[in-house]
């Protein structure tokens, strides 16, 4: 139960850290600097290969993609249901809420499971571990160029 929880928290932050790196004006620019610093990092914590870290971006992305998209999906529904309370169609909208719940979910344990092929459950945990730092130190960094820009 307590790896779910771990996982659920990962990608809650790993969610959080695609958002923060999208709303960046020059975000291909830091999201490439995010992307080496995160394969070194996990080349060095992690003790794996260039290969399996650059598996594990292309999964970590690809989880991240379908994620905000799902997540995009769902907050347009919230705000379908916010501006029409009074809708007749608010019972299926709610309905699709929650597929789009499980289809997180879903999503979710597959992409733990495809973190299974290429780590070990300590390699998860120390992975897990990573982002959590890396994702506050990007929001560190998010937080200066904002106050930067404010300055400017």
């Amino acid at each position: 139960m307590k790896k779910y929880f771990y996982l659920i928290m990962f990608l809650g932050l790993t969610q959080f850290f695609v958002q923060n790196t999208y709303a960046q004006k020059d975000s291909y620019k830091f999201n490439d600097e995010i992307t080496k610093v995160i394969k070194v990092k996990l080349m060095e914590k992690l003790s794996v290969d260039e290969n399996t870290a650059d598996n594990y971006i292309k999964i970590t992305k690809s989880f991240q993609s379908s994620l905000k998209n799902l997540s995009s999906k769902q907050r347009k529904i919230y705000k379908d249901i916010e501006n029409n309370l009074n809708a007749p169609d608010i019972a299926s909208k709610i309905e699709e809420i929650t597929d789009i719940d499980i289809q997180i979910a879903n999503l979710k344990k597959e992409y733990y499971t495809n973190l299974k092929a290429i780590f070990t459950p300590k390699q998860i945990a120390q992975s897990i571990i990573l982002q959590r730092d890396l994702i506050k130190k990007v929001k560190s960094e998010v937080d200066k160029r904002k106050k930067k820009k404010r300055r400017d």
